[in-house]
Protein backbone atom coordinates (compact mmCIF):
# COMPACT_ATOMS: atom_id res chain seq x y z
CA UNK A 1 0.00 0.00 0.00
CA UNK A 2 1.60 3.51 -1.12
CA UNK A 3 1.77 6.31 1.80
CA UNK A 4 -0.26 9.18 1.44
CA UNK A 5 2.15 12.16 1.71
CA UNK A 6 0.46 15.58 1.41
CA UNK A 7 1.74 19.08 2.25
CA UNK A 8 -1.14 22.05 3.21
CA UNK A 9 -1.71 25.22 4.42
CA UNK A 10 -1.79 24.76 7.81
CA UNK A 11 -4.83 25.76 9.60
CA UNK A 12 -6.25 26.33 13.26
CA UNK A 13 -7.58 22.43 13.16
CA UNK A 14 -3.52 21.48 12.89
CA UNK A 15 -1.91 23.37 15.73
CA UNK A 16 -2.73 21.09 18.36
CA UNK A 17 -0.79 19.01 16.55
CA UNK A 18 1.74 21.06 15.81
CA UNK A 19 2.21 22.33 18.74
CA UNK A 20 2.96 18.42 20.23
CA UNK A 21 5.32 17.76 17.78
CA UNK A 22 7.02 20.64 18.76
CA UNK A 23 7.49 20.38 22.01
CA UNK A 24 8.36 16.49 21.56
CA UNK A 25 11.45 18.35 19.35
CA UNK A 26 12.44 21.64 20.54
CA UNK A 27 14.56 22.50 23.91
CA UNK A 28 12.48 25.95 23.34
CA UNK A 29 9.12 24.83 21.87
CA UNK A 30 7.14 27.74 20.62
CA UNK A 31 3.88 28.60 22.37
CA UNK A 32 0.35 27.69 20.93
CA UNK A 33 -0.24 31.47 20.64
CA UNK A 34 3.01 31.61 18.57
CA UNK A 35 1.87 29.23 16.25
CA UNK A 36 -1.69 31.10 16.26
CA UNK A 37 0.27 33.93 15.10
CA UNK A 38 1.98 32.76 12.64
CA UNK A 39 -1.37 31.88 10.83
CA UNK A 40 -2.44 35.33 10.52
CA UNK A 41 0.82 36.52 8.90
CA UNK A 42 3.25 33.78 7.46
CA UNK A 43 3.25 31.19 5.45
CA UNK A 44 2.72 27.75 7.11
CA UNK A 45 3.22 24.33 5.82
CA UNK A 46 1.87 20.91 7.47
CA UNK A 47 3.05 17.32 6.03
CA UNK A 48 0.65 14.39 6.48
CA UNK A 49 1.18 11.13 6.07
CA UNK A 50 -1.75 8.82 5.96
CA UNK A 51 -3.15 11.28 7.68
CA UNK A 52 -0.80 12.28 10.33
CA UNK A 53 1.49 14.74 10.96
CA UNK A 54 5.06 14.33 9.94
CA UNK A 55 6.18 18.08 9.63
CA UNK A 56 6.11 21.76 9.15
CA UNK A 57 7.50 24.58 8.19
CA UNK A 58 6.78 28.30 8.94
CA UNK A 59 8.56 30.98 6.80
CA UNK A 60 7.71 35.04 6.46
CA UNK A 61 8.37 36.89 3.90
CA UNK A 62 8.30 41.20 2.57
CA UNK A 63 9.45 42.62 -0.86
CA UNK A 64 11.89 40.01 -2.07
CA UNK A 65 13.05 38.50 1.17
CA UNK A 66 12.27 35.14 3.30
CA UNK A 67 13.05 33.74 6.42
CA UNK A 68 12.69 30.00 7.14
CA UNK A 69 11.03 30.42 10.73
CA UNK A 70 11.05 26.96 11.81
CA UNK A 71 10.85 23.67 10.11
CA UNK A 72 10.50 20.35 12.28
CA UNK A 73 10.09 16.44 11.43
CA UNK A 74 8.87 13.92 13.50
CA UNK A 75 11.78 12.25 14.75
CA UNK A 76 10.45 8.41 14.12
CA UNK A 77 10.18 9.79 10.39
CA UNK A 78 13.54 11.27 9.84
CA UNK A 79 15.81 10.44 6.93
CA UNK A 80 12.68 9.91 4.79
CA UNK A 81 12.99 12.96 2.27
CA UNK A 82 9.90 14.82 4.43
CA UNK A 83 12.39 18.23 5.53
CA UNK A 84 13.77 18.22 1.70
CA UNK A 85 9.78 17.96 0.82
CA UNK A 86 9.14 21.00 2.60
CA UNK A 87 11.72 22.75 1.73
CA UNK A 88 11.03 22.50 -2.15
CA UNK A 89 7.40 23.49 -1.18
CA UNK A 90 9.02 26.60 0.24
CA UNK A 91 11.57 27.41 -2.28
CA UNK A 92 8.02 26.77 -4.80
CA UNK A 93 6.58 28.96 -2.70
CA UNK A 94 9.63 31.63 -2.58
CA UNK A 95 10.01 31.57 -6.36
CA UNK A 96 6.04 32.41 -7.17
CA UNK A 97 6.57 35.57 -4.46
CA UNK A 98 10.09 36.45 -6.16
CA UNK A 99 11.92 35.63 -3.18
CA UNK A 100 15.51 36.39 -3.86
CA UNK A 101 17.03 36.51 -0.36
CA UNK A 102 16.40 33.46 1.81
CA UNK A 103 17.64 33.56 6.24
CA UNK A 104 17.36 31.49 8.34
CA UNK A 105 19.52 30.47 11.83
CA UNK A 106 19.78 26.72 13.13
CA UNK A 107 21.57 25.05 15.97
CA UNK A 108 25.58 24.98 15.57
CA UNK A 109 24.76 21.73 16.67
CA UNK A 110 22.24 20.46 14.34
CA UNK A 111 24.51 19.49 11.55
CA UNK A 112 21.71 17.41 10.17
CA UNK A 113 19.92 20.72 9.34
CA UNK A 114 22.61 22.46 8.25
CA UNK A 115 24.02 20.16 5.66
CA UNK A 116 20.21 20.08 4.71
CA UNK A 117 20.02 24.20 4.24
CA UNK A 118 23.30 23.66 2.27
CA UNK A 119 21.84 21.28 -0.36
CA UNK A 120 19.74 23.96 -1.03
CA UNK A 121 22.14 26.80 -1.37
CA UNK A 122 22.56 28.39 2.10
CA UNK A 123 25.81 29.74 3.49
CA UNK A 124 27.27 30.59 6.59
CA UNK A 125 26.76 34.40 7.40
CA UNK A 126 27.88 34.60 11.25
CA UNK A 127 26.77 33.10 14.31
CA UNK A 128 24.94 34.23 17.54
CA UNK A 129 26.47 33.72 20.60
CA UNK A 130 24.61 31.63 23.36
CA UNK A 131 21.37 32.52 21.01
CA UNK A 132 19.17 29.26 22.31
CA UNK A 133 18.63 27.23 25.52
CA UNK A 134 19.86 23.79 25.04
CA UNK A 135 19.93 21.10 27.72
CA UNK A 136 23.67 22.39 29.43
CA UNK A 137 23.29 25.99 29.01
CA UNK A 138 22.68 27.85 25.45
CA UNK A 139 24.41 26.96 22.30
CA UNK A 140 25.12 29.48 19.44
CA UNK A 141 22.90 29.77 16.56
CA UNK A 142 24.39 29.73 13.15
CA UNK A 143 23.08 32.48 10.62
CA UNK A 144 22.52 31.55 7.45
CA UNK A 145 21.56 33.00 3.95
CA UNK A 146 20.70 31.68 0.22
CA UNK A 147 20.49 33.65 -3.22
CA UNK A 148 18.09 32.72 -5.50
CA UNK A 149 18.09 34.54 -8.74
CA UNK A 150 14.59 35.65 -10.28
Amino acid sequence: MAEDLLITRMTSDDIDDVVLLDRSIFYDPWARTSFSGSLKKDTCLILRRDGELEGYAIFSSIFDEGELLRIAVNPLSRRKGYATMLMNELSKLGRERNIEHWFLEVRAGNLGAIKLYEKFGFIMMGRRKGYYTAPNGREDAITMHAYRKK
